[in-house]
């Protein structure tokens, strides 16, 4: 259920609500070993949902050598018209014995994050790494962006 993926959490003290998408699982092999995944967050001030600046995208990879670095190119195909969306740079590095993990942070204004959000096909590029967005990644990112902007916008 959608509705699950996505959690709110309202500061009384800074009066801000922080709306975060869970991690959605956007790739994964087994060998050798890769997994990808991507979450979402926006604060705005106040109870009631309002339109916020920005939204950051979180791309978290464990795999068995390094992929990405210090940051990572990322652009999106959203029913055929490409979206640069920018840099996404590194926050943690985690080196292990068998395997890194790294997350990346993206910052993505709210109109171009919409733009995305209301896509009915997602295509995705991290640095090398190409992805379809399956439709419940994209109804999960829809109802994310709904939850922020206030408003309903698209199908």
């Amino acid at each position: 259920m959608v509705e699950l993926t996505i959690e709110q959490k309202y500061d009384r003290f800074k009066d801000e609500t922080t709306v975060k998408l869970k991690p959605q699982k956007i790739r994964e092999i087994a060998k050798p070993r890769e997994e990808l995944s991507l979450s979402a967050e926006a604060t705005y001030k106040g109870e009631r949902p309002l339109r916020p600046k920005e939204v950051f995208l979180i791309f978290d990879s464990i795999s068995e050598k390094y992929i990405y670095r210090d940051e990572a190119e990322v652009l999106f195909i959203v029913d055929g018209k490409r979206i640069e969306a920018g840099e996404a740079y590194a926050v943690t590095a985690f080196p292990g014995v068998t395997f890194e993990k790294v997350a990346l942070k993206l910052t993505v204004p709210f109109d171009r994050f919409a733009e995305i959000a209301n896509g009915k096909t997602v295509e995705m590029r991290l640095g090398k790494t190409e992805v379809i967005l399956t439709p419940s990644t994209t109804a999960a990112i829809r109802a994310f962006a709904k939850a922020i902007n206030g408003e309903s916008k698209g199908g």
